[in-house]
């Protein structure tokens, strides 16, 4: 017959142990819950002169591995990247806003086509900053709405205008939520672009450009910053030829024109004009010296409002400066790509190619000039991946189907069946109920952990067998923990709970058990003991 004193003293534990051991934390974070895989991405600190807050940083088939573009693999992405997530947490707890432009997967990995922006909230110079892509999922998954916190525009929310130019024809649309969308006119063709499948084409013999109707995202003004930014490459330099302007002799219409420009030796050049709409700043990037026919040149111009100080520069060459040209001017012409309006006329129309047209309205810095012109120029090298794993937080629960017995030992053994894989560099916590009993009183019990190598731990337990009751806290590996007291053929009820913390190297986390004082009489871990072990995410 069961003794009932016994039986009481296991029930008056239980609100002992629920006091001391709460429920295991929630460890599933929400990116993560029902993506099956990760890979981080690291941006080279060398690319990088300073730190850069809310950066969009382009990332390609060459960033990636190609396990997310092999679309008859074991972990692809879903095609057009609907499942595809970033964070910048390995927990997968802070996403972060994605534009995918393509993302076209292919049963040839090295075939895949990807062209996508992530906003970074920071980017290092002194360390690499690291991002992940979440991606296959059990989901049926869209990217969030365009206009959502993590969706397309917040990539693009501190700029007036940002063109892709991936269409093939029509009208080339703006990532912003300004919707400045670019009207075709004579059919704007496509070629092949400096990032992506293509870039706008422009025929200068058939007037071919691209315009957007005057508004306040595109005009300048008083106390008004400006970065303007193109991959552009000339078909020919016998003419003048106007990238992106703002700009028409009628009064009232003079602004900005980026251009590369015949005088002066033939530089590419920007035009702005004072807020009287009459005297020109213009300044040539005569220090890049004239470019190559059929080459892609990234042409960059900013203007500081507080100084009225104009620059210009190419592919992150050295960058020529005019300084106090004054305000300018807030025109009334349309905003154009490829061409200029001289009162209704389109002159100086582009023979060549234009790809990412950016516009911003800040005062970028040095350092967020050159990081987007490494960036669009080599992502490969801007950004490395690194080895894809599985993406949810461990979660992982053991239950003893059968007794286990020792004899006649001391020595700290492997149990048969409580054993757990661990990462590293990552944070566990643990949970068991363990129950123990042997014939005699004499063997009684004692309890350890093995750890991976470098590994912490706070194990704390509390162990109750009869009217004895034990507490203690076990920190270092393979070493045994206090007398735990098993009754003459009673049960001792052992609970322990805490937190282990691995190092740079993962391995086995192992619990362990011995007789206090070798006996003859087998000492048991009994069948229904349980120990679970789950990531901790932060």
């Amino acid at each position: 017959m069961r003794h009932p004193l016994r039986w009481i003293s296991v029930i008056l534990m239980i609100p002992i142990l629920t006091l001391f051991f709460p429920p295991p934390l929630h460890t599933q974070a929400a990116v993560a819950t029902y993506w099956n895989r990760k890979v981080a991405i690291v941006i080279q600190e060398s690319k990088i002169d300073a730190t850069l807050t809310n950066f969009p940083v382009l990332l390609t088939e060459e960033n990636l591995p190609s396990e997310p573009c092999d679309a008859d693999g074991s972990y692809p992405v879903q095609n057009g990247g609907g499942d595809i997530r970033f964070t910048t947490d390995a927990n997968g707890n802070n996403q972060i806003p994605l534009e995918i432009v393509t993302f076209a997967t292919n049963n040839n990995p090295a075939l895949c086509d990807v062209e996508m922006y992530v906003k970074v909230p920071s980017v290092s110079s002194s360390s690499g900053t690291y991002l992940y892509m979440w991606y296959n999922t059990d989901q049926t998954n869209e990217q969030p709405a365009a206009n959502s916190t993590y969706g397309s525009e917040n990539v693009w929310s501190d700029y007036s205008a940002v063109w892709h130019m991936n269409e093939t024809s029509g009208s080339r649309y703006d990532s912003t939520a300004n919707n400045n969308d670019l009207t075709d006119v004579n059919t704007v063709t496509a070629t092949g672009g400096k990032i992506g499948a293509n870039a706008a084409s422009f025929d200068d013999s058939n007037s071919e450009y691209l315009y957007v109707s005057d508004n306040a995202s595109l005009s300048m003004g008083a106390d008004v910053n400006m970065y303007m930014s193109a991959w552009t490459r000339m078909h020919d330099k016998s003419t003048f030829h106007a990238i992106a302007s703002k700009y028409a002799t009628t009064s009232g219409a003079r602004e900005y024109v980026l251009s590369y420009s015949l005088s002066d030796d033939r530089f590419y050049a920007i035009t702005m004009r004072d807020a009287g709409g009459s005297t020109a700043g213009t300044l040539n990037a005569d220090n890049f010296g004239s470019p190559s026919v059929g080459t892609w040149d990234h042409v960059a111009m900013k203007f500081n409002a507080s100084s009225n100080q104009l620059d210009i520069g190419i592919n992150n060459g050295t960058r020529n400066t005019l300084d106090a040209i004054g305000d300018i001017y807030n025109g009334t012409a349309r905003f154009e790509v490829g061409a200029e309006n001289t009162e209704g006329t389109i002159l100086d129309r582009m023979d060549g190619d234009i790809d990412e047209l950016r516009v911003i309205k800040q005062s970028v810095s040095d350092a967020w000039w050159k990081a987007e012109y490494e960036n669009l120029n080599d992502p490969a090298s801007f950004a490395l991946e690194q080895t894809p794993e599985n993406s949810a937080p461990m979660e992982s629960a053991i239950r003893k189907s059968a007794d286990q017995n020792m004899t006649s030992t001391t020595t700290l053994g492997n149990d048969n069946d409580f054993f757990f894989t661990l990462e590293a560099n990552k944070s566990y916590v643990l949970t068991s109920g363990i129950f123990a009993s042997s014939a005699s009183a004499t063997p009684d019990l004692v309890i350890g952990f093995g750890l991976p190598t470098g590994a912490t731990m706070d194990i704390g337990y509390i162990a109750q067998g009869g009217n004895n009751r034990v507490a203690d806290l076990l920190e270092t590996s393979n070493v045994a923990s206090s007398l735990i007291p098993i009754p003459a053929s009673g049960l001792t009820i052992i609970q322990a709970f805490g937190t282990i913390a691995t190092g740079g190297s993962g391995g086995t986390l192992r619990f362990k058990w011995a007789q206090n004082t070798s006996n003859a009489t087998a000492t048991t871990i009994k069948a229904g003991s349980f120990i679970s072990v789950s990531e901790i995410t932060e």
